[in-house]
C-alpha cells in the first residue's frame, strides 16, 4: 500500500463519480477535426490518489506536493509528500474519463519534509509529545511542523527550471535527471512554538526536487529536500503579513490569501499583496481586499508592465454573483483561494459549512477575466451540495484546489504528452482542477460572449457570503440573475433538509404550474438575430389529464420566440416575424414523467431555417417564408411555464410539474456537434489516416490529417504537382504556383497577394508548407480541408477567375491528363478529383530537420543566444500559447491585435469572424507555422510586418490595441537582447533540404546568404 493510500484511510472516502455541471464553452474557432472522442467530464468528478490537506503542483503540473495530513484534532502530521504525475502513462477508462489509478500514472511518493512520529504513537498526542515533534531537528530545519503547502513557484534566479542535473542534483548540461528549484510560500501558525508573534504569518522556504527519467512513463522522485527554512514575509513598512492559505502567481509577484486589510490576523476576507521583486521576502504591499485591486493598483507598473496587463484579474471592477459591483468599502469574503498562474482567474470558497459560524468550506466559485469579472458559483461535483444545511461534521468541505493550468494556451497541461486526458475536453478554455481534501479531479469551462443567457439553475451567492434562494445564477455577460416565482431549489421544495444536487448535470429548479425564472431584458437579449435555445427538462406530472390543452412553455421571449413542451411530452418551437408566428414540430419521443431529456432549437435568420433537437439529435426542421432577424422589443426572458396557457386544476398551487436545468440562449446558431455536446452525447472521433512515409526529423506522423476518402498515393501527388503549376485551370494564365513560389517556401514575398488583372488582394499569401498537419485552410479557415481549398482560387474572380466546369472541361480535353486521373483515381477529371490531387501534392510539401529538430533529438548544439531564445519561446515570450506541436501551430484562430489598421472592420479584417459570425472570432486569424520563417516574409495576415523582428516587437507591446485581443496576448517585457535571441531561435527552424529525400516530391529551398539572414535582425 502506497503512502497516499495509507493517508487516505484516515479520511472519509468519497464516490469516484458525482453528477454535476460546470459552466461550459465552445469556442467557434475550435477545429473539431482535431478532437478525440471523450465523454464529457463536466458532470463528473474523478478519483485521484492525491489526498491530504493543502497541496500545490509545480508550474508544469508534473509534481504534486501534499501536506499529509495536519495536526488538527490530534491527527499525526506526517509532513510534505511529493509524487510525480506521469501524463505519458495516463489513459482514459472505459467511460472515456482520465484514469489516475492506471498503472504507472503516478510515481511512488517521497517525503519532501517529514516530521517523525514518536514510537508507539496511538494517533493522539499530548502537549508534551507535540512539543517533542516540534523540537525535532527535522522540524526545526523547516521552522515549523504544521503547515499546508499550497503555493510554490520556480526560483527566479533560474533561467531554466527544471534544469538538467546528475543523480545527486548537481547541475550538468548533459545530465539525465531534472531538478525543480522552487520557492514555497506557507503559513506559520500562531500556535507553533517557533512563532514568536502568536498569530498566523506568511513566509517563504526554498526546496529542490530531483526527478529521474523526466517526462516519461517511468519518472520517479530521486531526491527531495528543503534548502532554506521558513522566513516571514515583510511589508514595505516591515510588518509581518498575517494570514493563511497563500496562493501566488507564477512570476512570484502577486500573493493572494485569507486575511484582512488591517493585517490583524483575521481570516474571513480574501486579500492580496504585490511585490516589484519576484518571490522576495521583503517589500510587499500592505494587504488589501481583493475588490480594491482595480481601483488601487490597475495602472501601477510592476516589472515594467502595467498591473492589469500582468495580472488580468485587475482589468475590470469585480462584480458579485447578484450582478452588483463590489463597493470600495466592501470586504471580499471568501476562503481557500487559488490564483491562476497568470493572475487572470481566482477560485475560492464562499459559504460557511454546517450550521453556525463554521469555516467557509462550501460554495466553490471562480471570478476573473473568463467570467467577465463576475463571481460564478460552480455547479456540480465540485459543489455536490450547499454544505450549509447539515451539521459541520457531515458536510464535505471544498478546499485546497489547484490546476496545472488553463487549456488551451500558454499553460496547457503536458503539451509534450500526446492525447493526455487532462484538460483535453470538447470545451475550452478549461481549467482542470485537483482537490487534495476530496482526492478528486474535475474541470471547469467558460462561456463565449454569444450566450445571452446561461442559467445553470444553481443558487446565487450574495456578497455578504450567504445563499439567496430567490434568485438563480445567470452566467452570461452582463446578464441579471433569474428571479424565481413559484419555483424552488430542492432544499426549499421540502426534502426535509436533504442537501444534494438533483439536476441532470448539477443543481436544478422545481417549477410549479405557473412557475418561472425571469431574466430581465438587457442589451444582450435585445441583440438576437439568429438564435439557439436549449434546456434540460424533466416532467414530473402528466399534463394530459383533461380535455383542456395543457402545453407548457419552457423558454419564452414575448413576441419573439418560444420553446414549448406539449402536454404529451413532445417538443415544439416558434419564431415570431412581422406579426406572424412560424413553428417547427411538434416532434420528438414523448418521455414519461421522471425522465430527463435535452430539448433545443435553432433559427438561422439568413436562411429562415428552424431546426428542432431532442437529446442532441435533429428530429425535424422547417424553413419559414419570411426569413430575417428575430426582433426583441425589450421583452423579458421567461424560463418555465409562467402565465402562458390555461391553469391545470389537477395541480396544487405548491406542486411542481417539471424540473429544469442548464437553460441557455445564444444569439448564434449552435452546431449539431455543440448541441450534441451540451446534451451529453458521446462525440464521434474525427477520422484521419496517417502516413507510413518517413518524415523529416521533428515532424510527427500521428499529427497527419489525411482524409479517409483521399488516401495518399504517389500517382495522386504527381498529378497534383502537375495541376499545381497548370495555367490552363485559369482564364488569365495564373496557376497555384503564381502566388505559391517554391523558391520562397511557396509564398510570393509580397505584403499582399496580387491576383487577376494585377488586383491587390486582401491577404498575405500563406505558405503551403506542412499542410499535411492541417485541417481548416486560409487565414480565416473558410475551407474545411485542403481538398476544398484547392478549388476556391480557381473560381475566385480576383484570382484564377475561372469555374470548376471550365477546369474539368480543359483537363478532360487533354488525353495525358485523362490518363493521369485514371491512374490516380480510376476515373475521369472532376471537381472532387481535382481537389484530391492538388491536396495530395500539397501534403508532400514538408519542412523539417532544422537545427532545432536536431537539437531536440540530441544530434546538434545551439548557440547560447538560440538556447536563450528557446527558453523565452517556451516561457517569458509565451510563443507556445499558440505555436505548439511539431509544426509549431495550434491550427486555431486568434486575434493578435496585429492588423495595421485597427479601425478597419470590413470582412478582410474580421478574419474568422466573417466566416462564423461569432463575436469571439472577430479579428481572429489562423496561427501560421514558424518553420522556414526566413523565406516567408513579410509576415502577418496583412503582410504589415516586413521583418521577423518587427513581429516580435509588436507582440512584445501586446499588439496594437487591447480591443478584441485574444486573452493570451499581453505585453511581454522582453529586452532588446532577448528579442534578438528569440529571433535567432526562430530562424534556426529553417528546414535542411539537403538531408531530406523521401522518395517523392519535397521542397528544395534555395541557399540563403548570411546577408539575407542578417536582414531579419534589427
Amino acid at each position: 500500500m502506497s503512502l497516499f493510500s495509507r493517508i487516505a484511510t484516515t479520511i472519509l472516502t468519497i464516490p469516484t463519480s458525482i453528477s454535476f455541471v460546470t459552466c461550459i464553452s465552445t469556442p467557434s474557432n475550435q477545429v473539431f477535426a482535431q478532437e478525440p472522442e471523450i465523454r464529457s467530464i463536466r458532470n463528473t468528478a474523478v478519483a485521484t490518489p492525491f489526498r491530504g490537506d493543502g497541496h500545490a503542483s509545480t508550474w508544469d503540473g508534473r509534481l504534486i506536493v501534499v501536506s499529509a495530513p495536519g495536526l488538527y484534532a490530534g491527527e499525526p502530521y506526517l509532513g510534505w509528500v511529493t509524487a510525480a504525475l506521469r501524463p505519458e502513462a495516463l489513459v482514459r477508462d472505459e467511460d472515456g474519463l482520465p484514469d489516475f489509478t492506471a498503472p504507472d500514472a503516478v510515481s511512488e511518493p517521497t517525503f519532501l519534509h517529514r516530521v517523525p512520529i514518536p514510537a508507539g504513537d496511538d494517533g493522539v498526542f499530548s502537549d508534551e509529545e507535540l512539543r517533542q515533534i516540534h523540537q525535532h531537528p527535522d522540524a526545526q530545519a523547516v521552522g515549523m511542523a504544521v503547515v499546508n503547502m499550497i503555493a510554490l513557484v520556480p526560483h527566479p534566479d533560474r533561467a531554466e527550471n527544471p534544469y538538467p542535473v546528475d543523480e545527486h542534483g548537481n547541475p550538468d548540461p548533459g545530465g539525465t535527471f531534472a531538478c525543480y528549484d522552487m520557492l514555497v510560500f506557507a503559513t506559520l501558525h500562531g500556535f507553533d512554538p517557533f512563532n514568536p508573534e502568536g498569530k498566523d504569518v506568511l513566509g517563504r522556504l526554498s526546496a529542490k526536487i530531483v526527478v529521474g527519467e523526466p517526462k516519461t512513463v517511468r519518472t520517479f522522485i530521486q531526491k527531495a529536500e528543503i534548502t532554506a527554512p521558513f522566513a516571514a514575509l515583510k511589508t514595505l513598512d516591515d510588518q509581518s503579513i498575517r494570514g493563511i492559505e497563500p496562493t501566488i502567481t507564477n512570476d512570484g509577484r502577486l500573493l493572494v490569501f485569507q486575511g484582512d486589510p488591517g493585517n490583524t490576523g483575521e481570516i474571513d476576507v480574501i486579500v492580496y499583496c504585490w511585490n516589484e521583486t519576484p518571490g522576495a521576502l521583503t517589500g510587499w504591499s500592505r494587504p488589501q481586499s481583493l475588490n480594491r485591486m482595480y481601483e488601487l493598483d490597475r495602472d501601477r507598473m510592476v516589472g515594467g508592465i502595467a498591473f492589469h496587463e500582468r495580472f488580468p484579474i485587475a482589468k475590470q471592477p469585480l462584480i458579485g454573483a447578484d450582478g452588483r459591483p463590489f463597493a470600495d468599502e466592501q470586504l471580499y469574503l471568501g476562503a481557500y483561494p487559488w490564483i491562476s498562474r497568470d493572475g487572470s482567474e481566482l477560485f475560492h470558497t464562499t459559504l460557511r459549512t454546517g450550521r453556525g459560524e463554521q469555516a467557509r468550506r462550501a460554495g466553490l466559485a471562480v471570478i476573473g477575466r473568463l467570467t467577465d469579472f463576475r463571481l460564478r458559483p460552480i455547479d456540480g461535483p465540485l459543489n455536490p451540495n450547499r454544505g450549509t444545511l447539515l451539521p459541520d461534521q457531515e458536510s464535505e468541505g471544498r478546499l485546497f484546489f489547484s490546476s496545472p493550468g488553463l487549456s488551451p494556451g500558454m499553460w496547457k497541461p503536458f503539451p509534450e504528452a500526446r492525447d493526455n486526458p487532462v484538460g483535453n475536453t470538447d470545451w475550452g478554455p478549461v481549467y482542470p482542477l485537483f482537490s487534495s481534501n476530496n482526492a478528486n479531479y474535475s474541470e471547469v469551462s467558460f462561456y463565449d460572449p454569444d450566450y445571452v443567457a446561461v442559467v445553470p439553475m444553481n443558487e446565487v451567492v450574495a456578497q455578504y457570503g450567504e445563499v439567496d434562494p430567490l434568485f438563480a445564477n445567470n452566467l452570461a455577460r452582463t446578464g441579471e440573475p433569474g428571479r424565481l416565482d413559484s419555483a424552488w431549489f430542492p432544499q426549499e421544495y421540502g426534502f426535509d433538509g436533504e442537501d444534494i444536487n438533483r439536476g441532470m448535470v448539477g443543481q436544478a429548479l422545481y417549477l410549479g404550474d405557473r412557475g418561472s425564472v425571469t431574466v430581465s431584458a438587457n442589451e444582450l437579449v435585445n441583440d438576437i438575430q439568429s438564435v439557439t435555445v436549449q434546456a434540460f427538462v424533466r416532467r414530473l406530472v402528466d399534463m394530459n389529464q383533461s380535455a383542456d390543452n395543457h402545453d407548457r412553455h419552457l423558454v419564452t421571449i414575448e413576441g419573439a420566440l418560444e420553446l414549448v413542451l406539449l402536454e404529451d411530452g413532445r417538443l415544439q418551437a416558434w419564431i415570431h416575424r412581422n406579426g406572424s408566428r412560424y413553428g417547427v414540430g411538434p416532434a420528438g419521443t414523448p418521455l414519461p414523467p421522471g425522465t430527463w431529456f435535452h430539448g433545443a432549437f435553432t433559427y438561422d435568420h439568413r436562411s429562415g431555417t428552424l431546426l428542432l433537437y431532442q437529446d442532441g439529435i435533429l428530429i425535424t426542421e422547417a424553413v419559414i417564408p419570411d426569413p430575417g432577424p428575430v426582433v426583441v422589443a425589450g421583452g423579458d426572458l421567461v424560463l418555465g411555464p409562467g402565465s402562458y396557457g390555461q391553469p391545470a386544476d389537477f395541480v396544487a398551487g405548491n406542486e411542481a410539474i417539471l424540473m429544469m436545468d442548464e437553460v441557455m440562449v445564444s444569439r448564434v446558431v449552435r452546431s449539431h456537434r455543440e448541441l450534441a455536446r451540451d446534451a451529453l452525447r458521446p462525440l464521434p472521433k474525427s477520422q484521419y489516416q496517417t502516413t507510413e512515409q518517413a518524415l523529416p526529423l521533428g515532424l510527427e506522423r500521428a499529427d497527419a490529417k489525411i482524409p479517409m476518402d483521399n488516401a495518399w498515393t504517389a500517382e495522386a501527388a504527381a498529378l497534383g504537382e502537375r495541376l499545381f503549376f497548370e495555367t490552363g485551370l485559369s482564364s488569365n494564365g495564373m496557376s497555384c504556383a503564381t502566388c505559391h513560389e517554391s523558391d520562397l517556401a511557396f509564398t510570393d514575398g509580397l505584403p499582399l497577394a496580387v491576383g487577376n488583372a494585377n488586383t491587390t488582394l486582401k491577404r498575405n499569401t500563406p505558405t503551403i508548407l506542412n499542410r499535411l498537419f492541417s485541417a481548416a485552410q486560409f487565414w480565416d479557415g473558410r475551407a474545411a480541408s485542403l481538398e476544398e481549398q484547392a478549388l476556391l482560387p480557381i473560381t475566385n474572380p480576383d484570382e484564377m477567375a475561372s469555374s470548376v466546369a471550365e477546369a474539368v472541361a480543359f483537363l478532360s480535353g487533354d488525353p495525358s491528363y485523362v490518363a493521369d486521373f485514371q491512374a490516380a483515381f480510376g476515373e475521369t477529371p472532376s471537381a472532387s478529383t481535382i481537389g484530391k490531387a492538388i491536396a495530395s501534392f500539397e501534403r508532400t510539401v514538408l519542412g523539417g530537420n532544422s537545427r532545432i529538430d536536431r537539437y531536440e533529438a540530441g544530434l546538434e548544439g545551439l548557440t547560447e543566444g538560440e538556447l536563450n531564445g528557446r527558453r523565452l519561446f517556451f516561457g517569458k515570450a509565451r510563443c507556445v500559447a499558440c505555436h505548439t506541436g511539431s509544426n509549431f501551430t495550434d491550427e486555431r484562430f486568434h486575434n493578435t491585435a496585429s492588423a495595421a489598421d485597427v479601425g478597419d472592420v470590413d470582412a478582410a479584417s474580421q478574419g474568422r469572424g466573417a466566416v462564423t459570425g461569432r463575436s469571439q472570432d472577430m479579428g481572429a486569424f489562423k496561427t501560421p507555422t514558424l518553420r522556414d520563417l526566413d523565406l516567408t516574409a513579410p509576415y502577418l495576415h496583412d503582410g504589415s510586418a516586413e521583418r521577423l523582428v518587427d513581429v516580435v516587437r509588436l507582440y512584445n507591446r501586446g499588439g496594437r490595441t487591447e480591443r478584441g485581443r485574444d486573452f493570451e496576448m499581453r505585453p511581454l517585457g522582453l529586452r532588446e537582447t532577448e528579442i534578438d535571441d528569440l529571433v535567432a531561435f526562430l530562424l534556426a527552424l529553417r528546414s535542411d533540404a539537403t538531408t531530406v529525400d523521401m522518395g517523392h516530391w519535397w521542397p528544395r529551398w534555395p541557399e540563403r546568404s548570411v546577408l539575407d539572414l542578417l536582414r531579419q535582425l534589427p
